[in-house]
């Protein structure tokens, strides 16, 4: 049976009339935002969109949102043994990273179930994971060795979705790996000398690409494309980062604004998106207008942590920040029909 929680439509006149009345080109192709409170989400947010759910978890809680009743299904609540440190998703099931002495990467199937545990390692401490074609690609430092003769390496582990033995296939020094994603083709990996792709069928990197003095700090890839950002080397935690967009079918990427240090953006068909942090809104550029100048799409009132998207909207998490980490909310931005 599902729970049903408050969903509370975002009334403030304040946010409304930003919705209404701003010129960007976009807003009209969205619905009404839609908030979901679940009542005491950590400050580390994590989102993962399918076409029907939003999965969104904390470290004490996992939820899934059903995207068009706004029905909320707790599936798996923390107990004070471990912390729900990272989640992706396929059509089927639901993946999350448990931090219980090293970790564990558990399989939830949509819609409830019991967690099937499908790696337990004590040496690994993850920083990244995302599900492709019934693999669980994992991004994280393994410790080697013993004390005093540990050692510390950066490794992608191939995880089978179904259970199986999971498999490294990608490894270098410490923090030489940033971020991850999968595209048709391959693994992209962005690290520190540039954005490479691993193809799934064999062969080195490939490069994708490249600034001198720059790092990929972030990377998503779906049928659009791949999105990145890049950040110079050795700057302050609060200096911008450059997103750049490689559009599927396309050859030579595009630089596509500077953004705040929290580096959280999102695509689809119709754009690209991010957050703006210290102007609360989320902001975009058309996809079809990729030369045109940033703008809201919505102004969110209070803080916001990190957006997704996918062809029928978007999603947003805030938080008012108060200070007392236990305020973060959920918004539903759906494609108007």
């Amino acid at each position: 049976m599902h729970l049903r929680l408050p969903l509370l439509l975002l009334a403030s006149s304040t946010l409304l009339a930003a919705c209404t009345e701003s010129p960007n080109p976009m807003r009209k192709r969205y619905g009404d935002p839609v908030a979901v409170d679940l009542g005491g989400l950590s400050f580390e947010v994590q989102m993962a969109m399918r076409p029907d759910v939003l999965y969104g978890a904390g470290i004490h809680g996992l939820y899934q949102i059903d995207r068009h009743s706004g029905a909320v299904l707790p599936l798996l609540i923390a107990d004070n043994t471990y912390s729900i440190a990272d989640i992706t998703a396929d059509d089927a099931n639901v993946y999350a990273v448990l931090q219980r002495d090293g970790t564990e990467i558990v399989r939830i199937p949509k819609g409830g179930g019991a967690p099937v545990t499908l790696l337990r390692d004590p040496s690994l401490f993850v920083d990244q994971l995302v599900a492709h074609d019934g693999v669980v690609y994992v991004l994280a430092s393994q410790e080697l060795g013993t004390p005093p003769e540990t050692t510390w390496r950066a490794v992608v582990v191939a995880v089978p979705a179904a259970g199986g033995e999971a498999a490294v296939i990608s490894e270098g020094p410490t923090g030489q790996i940033t971020a991850t994603a999968t595209d048709a083709d391959g693994l992209m990996l962005g690290r520190l000398d540039g954005l490479v792709r691993l193809p799934f069928a064999g062969g080195p990197p490939v490069p994708v690409h490249a600034v001198d003095g720059y790092y990929v700090a972030d990377v998503e890839a779906d049928a659009t494309g791949a999105t990145w950002t890049m950040r110079p080397n050795g700057v302050l935690p609060s200096d911008p980062s450059e997103l750049y967009a490689l559009p599927a079918g396309t050859a030579a990427p595009v630089h596509l604004a500077s953004v705040g240090a929290l580096q959280r953006f999102a695509t689809n068909q119709l754009g690209f998106y991010w957050v703006d942090y210290d102007h609360r809104a989320i902001r975009a550029i058309a996809r079809d207008d990729l030369a045109g100048d940033p703008f809201a799409l919505i102004d969110t009132g209070d803080a916001p942590m990190d957006v997704v998207a996918d062809d029928h909207g978007l999603a947003y998490a805030t938080n008012d920040d108060d200070g007392d980490l236990g305020d973060l909310v959920l918004h539903l931005l759906p494609l108007a029909d």
